[in-house]
């Protein structure tokens, strides 16, 4: 044997091998303190005894590798030395091997050797595995794809002792076998894997393996930390599970099957007040043991070649259990000896080889060894065409085209079935499938199963259900539940739901019953259709379900079921179907987690995700982590989303995940934390359009302009193609920072892109027009509302309808809500604003009513809308309504607070306002403002300037409309000195140029006291030209103080200013009569009659009973006008009376 033994004595037992192992697949070469870690876990062992220990083992392997091992040392004494006592049969007459020779028993074949060996427990499960993939008979698969250490012989007997134990459950038994665990769950063996020949084992959705399989590809394509060494003395006949040697390569080149408990030995981390474990999970360890089990065939393999008696079989098994873990390395060894000693002329071992290299996808090597091969059947170019297809779709057609060239052999079905999936993938079933599918007929194999159910999944995928898929399934002789299943496919896949379920009433009344992909393929068609009928579908499949107790009992039936009643919106059963469930995988805890998000339940999400992680069974993976960073954000708690992130960074095959990563950066974005978007941006490794959509999204609605752009340009300078999504960034972008000349470019690149027509999702559109709408530009809008005649959607009408109340434009908004068909809160809560905004009070408060006639809630928004009627009636009864519902509601909204106090604030309530300012804990500059603006509505300067030292006090910085709020406050109460301390403010502690509107609140402050002069001279001085705001003050503080001579300036500058208004007229007219120059007057009214200007009468209202009674100036319309007219002219006659002191 090539490992000796470790000097001063120092003996390596099994314990301390399997410690050993462990140890070496937690710890990587980049681990700090590695050897002294691992020394660590390895009782008894010293630091220099690992490293000793390790440098001689990989001398072995590479000794191995390299073909220089003298074959007689593998059969020696010495090197078997106690192989058998420590884990050979367990019984007397097991096979040690300990004084074995190379002469005599080397004849024997190894898997005659293997008979008196005892089955382990991990080959107990996977035959477990096997059976629930093939299940019982085919014990030829299980052997090849699952317990590749035991013939198919070997595989039925073990089966058939296992279920003579299981239906003698209940009997008492003397002691326990390993034929009592019935299910991968029940110990080491977290979740189902599948064959490790790298085929899935249909448990999880598509995607979801998809996501597995290359966050695994990515781990395999990282260097390997490292040879780690073989155990010291195994045993030959006795299964190791030491860590893998050199020639074995990186235990992490398998892909990973859907939904795997990924978990690896870190840090504890904290879910709250939980302590987030991360239990050490079996999967790396069960491929790290596969592979071992490849290595100690591998050995054998060797001892195999040095005998006189060569058993080709056993020699092909070796090879074929290289290929099922993807250990290249060991098959070309493998492949140099056995080509040396000229073996390869064996058929089986030729085949056995070729197949090596397909399934590691070494595809030139597997074509040389083609072209070297003597006897090609439809075998071997059927294994070529296999790994073909894996690789490249058009190299496989090519090679197709090649075998239909020649005389022999012809291809088989198993061909056909090969090489139709490619067809689909290529896009060319409409061509290419159809010529094959002539050429089946012609070679009369329409009829066989396994090609009729090729053509059936063929046709489904393209496309083409009718009438192809139809006749390719009628033709097949015997349909088996595959060729029902592909039928079932097809009809969901292509949205044909009434025809999916005909089919599978049409399928019950078969002889062939559903399987778990039947039930799987059904229920989300059930889920799809309409609300009336899908619940009740779902509950019959479910009823069926449950009359047959191996589909009850199946995890993916389960989980099909449950996701049926989520997506149904029945959480009630989903979660007690969940609860009741036997056996959970992570697929279950997944499918619940992610069913209580989409359902809004988003508390329920995250407890759910808190239990996954208390139990330990499972460790959550890539889909996991995925589902629950939304639920996080959705919840406002940025500390589990962070502790997650954590546990991402921690484990190598999440944060190597892209789907990972872009949910990172969505959860930072949602909270406005650009930089750490950015952070784990840059950690996603191979970023897809997902990953740059969501960093540009993340930063769009920030003030980080030049951050935005950068990325923009790394974007387009990577060659990615944009996709509507993008532009939906970039259109927000140009909306709340370049304004709509940048948009119209944007909506110019899009038409040339063709990003405008797509029929089905017209949200870039719906995204254009309400850009355009936000900008302003209604004209742009409407043009955009207009070409999306087709695909108008509920956001298209809301978009357009907010288009129009920015504008102003009241007749055009109630046209369009006239159109409308369907309306949702939004509509009405927009209705609501626009009517708000054009002071059409009675008309709003309806709409509000009707909203709460049509059983719908109203929001905060609604709310937010309403409060300003409130304030134009100056109904307080109506603003406290609007309170109670707030609270009742729990609408919380801080906006929505400051919007509360500061109408009661304007409907004079100040001590309503100062309460809900007092109630409110997190006060920001918002609320600050709201009831400064109160007290300078009521003239209370000193308790508003108490105010905003209060908010200096939190560290609050004030802004432009805080100041200019301030300012009036100081206006309204004559504060003359403090209001001229905080315009110098501005600029002097706060470093920012004050607006035309803060200069026109120092003008106000002067001219109400009377310093016209000084207020004159600010004006003059301004750096900034004075605008008609500005000199209508000082022109009405000049009325007011009766100076006329600064007054006619001021008018002068006014009309320069703004000559269409009729205010300003009417202003001017006042002074020239309050001067007594009425010739002024007179030319000032023939002025206006002149340009057609009109003042608007007077309007008052009043509140009797609930019911809004308006009145104008001169109006002579109002049905009880006599009635109040006389009681208008008693209180005038009671006035006039003299009253006694």
């Amino acid at each position: 044997m090539i490992v000796e033994e470790v000097s001063d004595g120092s003996v390596w037992s099994r314990e301390d091998d399997i410690a050993f192992e462990r140890a070496l697949a937690s710890y990587t070469d980049e681990s700090e303190e590695k050897w002294e870690k691992i020394a660590a876990d390895v009782p008894g062992k010293s630091v220099e005894q690992i490293k000793e220990h390790y440098e001689v083992l990989v001398e072995d392997v590479g000794r191995i590798e390299s073909g220089c091992v003298p074959l007689p040392d593998y059969g020696s004494p010495e090197g078997s030395n106690g192989y058998g006592d420590d884990g050979g049969s367990g019984k007397k007459g097991g096979n040690s091997h300990a004084g074995e020779s190379n002469q005599g028993s080397k004849a024997k074949s190894e898997q005659e050797r293997r008979k008196g060996i005892a089955w382990t427990e991990d080959e107990h499960r996977l035959f477990l595995l096997g059976l629930d993939k093939y299940g019982k008979g085919d014990w030829r698969s299980i052997s090849r794809n699952f317990v590749v250490t035991r013939t198919p012989t070997q595989v039925a007997s073990h089966a058939q002792k296992y279920f003579i134990r299981l239906n003698s459950m209940n009997k008492d038994r003397r002691r326990s076998s390993i034929h009592d665990i019935t299910s991968v769950g029940d110990a080491d063996v977290s979740t189902p894997q599948g064959p490790i020949t790298g085929q899935n084992n249909n448990n999880g959705s598509t995607a979801v393996a998809g996501g597995a399989n290359k966050s695994a590809k990515q781990a395999a394509s990282q260097p390997p930390p490292g040879p780690p060494p073989m155990y010291g003395t195994p045993t030959i006949g006795q299964p190791v599970t030491g860590p893998l040697v050199s020639a074995v390569g990186t235990p992490v080149s398998l892909p990973a099957p859907p939904h795997l408990a990924f978990g690896v030995s870190g840090a504890p981390m904290n879910m709250g007040q939980m302590p987030y474990t991360t239990p050490r999970t079996p999967t790396a360890h069960r491929i790290f043991r596969g592979k071992m089990e490849v290595l100690r065939q591998f050995v054998q393999s060797f001892r195999l070649l040095s005998g006189s008696g060569v058993d080709h079989r056993v020699l092909s098994d070796v090879v074929k259990a290289c290929a099922s873990v993807s250990e290249l390395r060991s098959g070309r060894a493998l492949h140099g000896c056995v080509a040396k000693l000229g073996h390869l002329g064996c058929n089986e071992v030729s085949k056995s080889v070729l197949n090596m290299y397909a399934k590691c996808r070494r595809m030139d090597d597997c074509k040389k060894m083609f072209r070297q091969m003597n006897s090609i059947d439809p075998v071997v170019w059927n294994i070529v065409l296999t790994g073909l297809s894996h690789s490249c779709a058009h190299e496989t057609m090519r090679f197709f085209k090649g075998m239909l060239f020649e005389d022999e052999p012809k291809p088989s079905s198993v061909t056909f079935a090969i090489v139709l999936p490619v067809c689909v993938r290529l896009g060319s079933a409409a061509h290419n499938g159809k010529v094959l599918h002539s050429y089946i007929t012609k070679m009369g194999l329409e009829k066989d199963t396994l090609v009729g159910n090729a053509l059936v999944s063929m046709y489904a995928k393209s496309g083409f259900v009718l009438p192809d898929a139809y006749i390719a399934f009628d033709n097949i002789a015997d349909k088996d539940v595959v060729s029902w299943n592909a039928f079932i496919a097809g009809f969901s896949e292509n949205n044909m739901k009434a025809d999916a379920l005909r089919l599978f009433s049409t399928m019950l009344k078969e002889p062939v019953e559903p399987n778990y992909a039947t039930i799987a393929n059904i229920l989300p068609v059930c889920a799809s259709m309409d609300k009336s009928i899908a619940y009740g579908s779902g509950r019959q499949i479910h009823g069926y379900v449950v009359q047959r107790s191996w589909l009850q009992s199946h995890v993916n039936v389960c989980n099909s079921l449950v996701s049926f009643y989520l997506r149904v919106g029945r959480i009630g059963e989903a979660a007690s179907l969940f609860m009741t469930m036997g056996s959970k995988d992570l697929v279950s805890w997944n499918v619940v987690i992610a069913g209580y998000a989409s359902n809004c339940e988003w508390s329920k999400a995250l407890k759910l995700f808190q239990k996954l992680v208390h139990k330990g069974d499972v460790s959550p993976d890539s889909v996991t982590i995925v589902s629950i960073l939304p639920v996080c954000a959705q919840l406002n708690n940025s500390t589990v989303g962070k502790e997650i992130h954590g546990y991402v960074l921690r484990h190598a095959y999440l944060l190597e995940d892209t789907s990972v990563g872009n949910a990172l950066v969505s959860f930072y974005a949602r909270f406005g934390d650009t930089s750490a978007a950015y952070s784990a941006f840059s950690l996603i490794s191979k970023k897809d359009i997902i990953s740059w959509n969501a960093i540009l999204d993340a930063y769009a609605d920030t003030p980080k302009h030049s951050r935005f752009m950068n990325l923009l340009r790394h974007f387009f300078d990577e060659g990615i193609i944009s996709d509507s999504v993008t532009i939906l960034s970039i259109v927000k972008f140009c909306t709340n920072i370049l304004g709509v000349g940048k948009v119209k470019e944007v909506h110019g690149y899009s038409v040339k892109a063709g990003l405008l027509h797509n029929e089905e999702e017209p949200m870039l559109g719906n995204a254009l027009l309400d850009a355009y709408a936000k900008c302003g530009n209604v004209d742009y809008a409407q043009r955009i509302f207009q070409g999306l005649s087709k695909r108008r959607t509920l956001v298209t009408y809301n978009s357009m309808l907010s288009g129009y109340a920015n504008s102003g434009s009241q007749d055009d908004a109630q046209l369009l809500f006239r159109e409308m068909s369907t309306t949702d809160l939004t509509t009405w809560s927009l209705m609501v604003r626009i009517y708000a905004e054009s002071c059409c009070s009675s008309e709003a408060i309806d709409v509000f009513r009707e909203i709460q006639a049509r059983g719908m809630r109203p929001n905060t928004v609604t709310i937010m809308n309403l409060l300003p009627v409130c304030a134009q009636i100056a109904s307080l009864h109506l603003v406290r309504q609007c309170h109670g519902y707030i609270i009742r509601g729990g609408l919380g909204d801080i906006r929505l607070k400051g919007t509360l106090l500061d109408v009661y604030a304007k409907c004079g309530s100040l001590k309503n306002a100062y309460s809900v300012f007092q109630l409110e804990a997190h006060k920001d500059l918002v609320m600050f403002t709201s009831m400064i603006a109160g007290y300078a509505v009521h003239g209370m300067g000193e308790e508003a300037l108490m105010i905003y030292s209060r908010m200096l006090d939190l560290g609050i910085k004030p802004d432009h409309v805080f100041i200019t709020t301030l300012l009036t406050a100081c206006c309204h109460a004559g504060l003359i000195q403090d209001g001229l301390h905080i315009f110098d403010s501005i600029r002097t502690v706060y470093g920012i140029n004050p607006t035309m509107e803060q200069y026109a609140s120092v003008v106000d402050l002067l001219a109400r006291r009377g310093r016209l002069d000084d207020a004159y001279a600010f004006v003059t001085e301004m750096p900034v030209e004075p605008n008609e705001n500005i000199w209508g003050t000082l022109l009405r503080a000049c009325i007011t103080y009766n100076r006329m001579d600064l007054g006619r300036l001021a008018a002068n500058h006014l009309l320069e200013a703004e000559s269409e208004d009729i205010g300003n007229y009417v202003l001017i007219s006042n002074m020239y009569a309050a001067d007594g120059k009425w010739e002024g007057v007179k030319e000032l009214r023939k002025l206006m009659k002149k340009k057609e200007m009109k003042k608007p009468a007077g309007c008052s209202w009043l509140d009797v009973d609930g019911k809004m009674n308006v009145f104008m100036s001169g109006d002579s319309s109002h049905p009880r006008r006599n009635s109040m007219f006389d009681v208008l002219n008693a209180l005038f006659v009671q006035m006039k009376e003299p009253v006694a002191f």
